[in-house]
């Protein structure tokens, strides 16, 4: 089955091909991940797809890797790949599958956007609507009194577009979601004692690895709110899970917050959870999927720079304590806000089909997607923009240094990013993507800043940023 326009969507009930037999879906590159939902919710499957609502199914997302909200469960985006068409550098159209164009089935399953081809559609595994139950964790700390309950964030970065918090977990065809408080409906705790509150961060997170082995996720924010207070608000999504069983799974994790002064109850549990037909009106369970309305304009100023910590970090008390140490500091002292997404993209979630692909090693042993975020003014100039990049390199090196064979994500990563091939790709595959961007790619007609090859073409900008891209695309040395 074959689809011309970058917006077409195909339906394939049954795949058999290169050792993989179930569900499929033709993807068009111009889809979007709203788009994507609407296709789940009318046709009654699921496949991973991105957070954003605007980012785009294939192309960059998919090609760079690609998370979503059941990465620990299916594996990252490039790990769905069945078969890729695309447009070659010469301009043929062509496709790339474990049989064919083999040395382009490798790269662009991870390999980076924008530099081995223009990929037009990709075909990709989906499965049986996926229920996920989420259960949500807030709590902020004021040291200065009782205002903290009327706080907000006073730096904090737009959101991606279609986004809140907690994450609206775009995988899950029949969400359930419950927060806790104080009396298990909801609401923001208070603290007063900075200590409990970072306390209580480091609880939340290492319990996530709890979450990522049934094959879920923690979605999580530090927010900065000035004078020494800070909001935390995180959220975990675990699939094919009952209400129930999700509760269970989470108990532990308030026993060890309300011992650690923190007193949120574990949510109350909604009532009628099992049932896809006539749910209780007054819970928040969906018996169909609701249809998405396209994203207004959200135009957004956020610079991000990410770490994917491994899993050594995690497992060793000393390690874990020394990172914190250092992503507490970036929110403290630097007020950045924090972000980070507790996924586990090992091979095994990956399945056979991403066993041999480019994606970037460090997803593998990763187990949190973190980032710091701060809205970039417009109007920045090269001056300003120099001394911004080096004060929040301060921060990224310490994180570096308890991680320091870990790498970052591409499509949320800083284009001031030091040493990016090893970064963004992993030492161990970028001598083999660039020798075949070489090959395909002879007279460098692809080309974006920090891909695969780009180190040999330099932008010629007007005021000597380098991060811009502000003037000329000329060969470096000429």
């Amino acid at each position: 089955m074959w689809v011309h326009p970058l917006k077409d969507f195909a339906f394939i009930q049954n795949y058999t091909a290169h050792g993989y037999s179930g569900m499929a879906v033709r993807v068009g590159a111009g889809i979007e991940s709203w788009e994507m939902s609407n296709h789940m919710a009318r046709h009654n499957f699921t496949v991973l797809s991105p957070g954003g609502s605007t980012v785009g199914m294939v192309g960059g997302w998919f090609s760079a890797g690609g998370h979503g909200g059941l990465t620990s469960k299916l594996g990252l985006g490039a790990d769905q790949a069945l078969s890729i068409n695309l447009v070659t550098a010469d301009g043929r159209f062509i496709t790339a599958d474990p049989e064919t164009n083999t040395d382009l089935w490798w790269a662009l399953r991870g390999g980076g956007p924008s530099t081995f081809g223009i990929i037009t559609s990709v075909v990709m595994r989906a499965f049986p609507p996926i229920r996920s139950t989420s259960v949500s964790v807030q709590f902020s700390v004021n040291p200065q009194g009782s205002n903290a309950t009327t706080a907000t964030p006073t730096r904090r970065p737009p959101l991606p577009s279609g986004s809140s918090v907690p994450f609206p977990f775009p995988n899950t065809t029949i969400p359930v979601n419950f927060t806790g408080g104080r009396s298990g409906g909801g609401g923001n705790v208070m603290l007063r004692d900075v200590e409990a509150f970072w306390t209580g961060v480091k609880l939340t997170y290492r319990y996530c690895s709890r979450v990522q082995a049934v094959g879920g996720y923690c979605y999580s924010y530090i927010y900065p709110l000035g004078n020494s207070s800070f909001r935390f608000t995180s959220s975990a999504s675990m699939p094919d899970l009952s209400a129930s069983a999700a509760a269970s799974l989470m108990a532990p994790l308030f026993t060890s917050l309300n011992a650690a002064g923190i007193n949120i109850s574990l949510p109350r549990i909604p009532t009628n959870t099992n049932s896809t037909s006539n749910p209780n009106p007054n819970n928040n369970i969906t018996a169909t999927p609701r249809l998405r309305s396209p994203p207004g304009a959200n135009p957004a100023n956020t610079r991000y720079r990410s770490r994917i910590f491994p899993r050594i970090n995690w497992d060793s008390d000393a390690l874990f304590n020394r990172t914190w140490s250092a992503i507490r500091l970036a929110v403290e002292e630097g007020n950045y806000t924090f972000h980070g997404i507790a996924y586990a993209a090992t091979l095994t979630a990956a399945g056979p089909l991403g066993a041999n692909s480019a994606v970037n090693p460090a997803w593998r042993n990763g187990v949190l997607h973190a980032s710091l975020m701060e809205t970039q003014p417009v109007g920045l100039s090269a001056a300003a923009a120099r001394v911004r990049d080096a004060r929040v390199q301060q921060y990224l090196n310490l994180w570096r240094e308890v991680s320091p064979d870990a790498g970052a994500y591409l499509n949320e990563g800083d284009p001031m990013e030091p040493g990016w091939q090893a970064s963004f790709f992993g030492r161990e595959n970028y001598g083999r993507l660039l020798d075949i961007k070489r090959a395909r790619d002879p007279w460098g007609v692809f080309w974006a800043q920090t891909t695969v090859g780009s180190e040999g073409w330099e932008v010629k900008t007007l005021d000597g940023y380098p991060g811009s891209q502000n003037g000329r695309l000329c060969k470096v040395g000429v």
